[in-house]
């Protein structure tokens, strides 16, 4: 039953991307900026939440963007100093809209999975160690509090029968990452990085087991300035479910509406 206690109830939110883009425009000779990351649906979702009441808010990885340290800007020594204002915004919106409220539930354990674009940071600190103690997000967003755990790169959180990751590490393209990741982890794998949605199965016929693969849609913006205005199979969404105490699972993918809404446990959020 669902009101039982013991069942924990959880959200899980992937490619949150807080952050920035910069382009430089020839014609007015400034840099214009976009957000990478998207509040009006995140608002949407902490309106969930707060509804949901979850026992576990999973963060499964690319929390932000940090366009400035992306690997083709490793060598600019310059390029954090002048874009560190831009890291600092970041942090500070996260913390207004995404951080902040979740720590309103002290109840609630919350789980970060580092992503490649968190990699970002970290690769860079260790080429630049003057700058430690300055730009990281749990300096920044005050998390040191025990109730959030925060995962090593390529780290798996497990819980029951269900298990998490980031899912840069499958390299291929979005439409075949569900059957790569059922195949490569023989395990119930949630992940994220693709930005879209996909599912895949595994049955044994000796043992009658099944496994599911599933590629959890993306929380940020669908039009990063990267991708021009070209057509993408982005899709805006997150996961949620209940874990039972034997690890038996039942969850459910959240795709949001190209009109901005979506529905969960009956209810629409608009």
């Amino acid at each position: 039953m669902l009101n039982d206690t013991k069942v924990k109830k959880f959200v899980a939110l992937f490619d949150i991307h807080f952050g920035f883009e910069k382009k430089y425009d020839v014609r007015s000779g400034r840099f214009k900026e976009k957000p990478t990351h998207d509040l009006r649906f995140l608002q949407q979702i902490m309106h969930f939440v707060s509804d949901f009441r979850p026992d576990t808010v999973i963060l499964g990885g690319d929390q932000f963007n940090f366009d400035t340290l992306r690997s083709n800007r490793r060598g600019e020594k310059e390029a954090i100093t002048r874009d560190i204002g831009d890291i600092k915004r970041a942090y500070l919106i996260a913390k207004d809209n995404l951080f902040n409220p979740l720590n309103h539930y002290p109840w609630m354990k919350k789980v970060v999975i580092r992503g490649n674009h968190d990699q970002r940071l970290e690769r860079y600190l260790r080429n630049n160690p003057e700058w430690a103690g300055l730009i990281e997000p749990q300096d920044n967003l005050n998390l040191t509090t025990s109730d959030w755990e925060w995962l090593n790169y390529g780290d798996v959180y497990r819980m029951g029968k269900l298990n998490f990751i980031h899912g840069e590490t499958l390299r291929c393209k979005a439409a075949d990452s569900a059957k790569l990741a059922a195949a490569r982890y023989l395990k119930n794998i949630r992940f994220g990085h693709f930005h879209t949605f996909a599912a895949a199965t595994l049955y044994s016929a000796i043992d009658e087991d099944i496994k599911t693969a599933i590629s959890v849609p993306c929380c940020c913006t669908r039009d990063m300035e990267w991708m021009g205005k070209s057509p993408n199979t982005w899709i805006q969404g997150f996961l949620y479910g209940y874990v039972w105490p034997s690890g038996n699972f039942a969850d459910y993918v959240v795709i949001r509406g190209n009109k901005g809404a979506f529905v969960a446990e009956g209810k629409e959020y608009k």
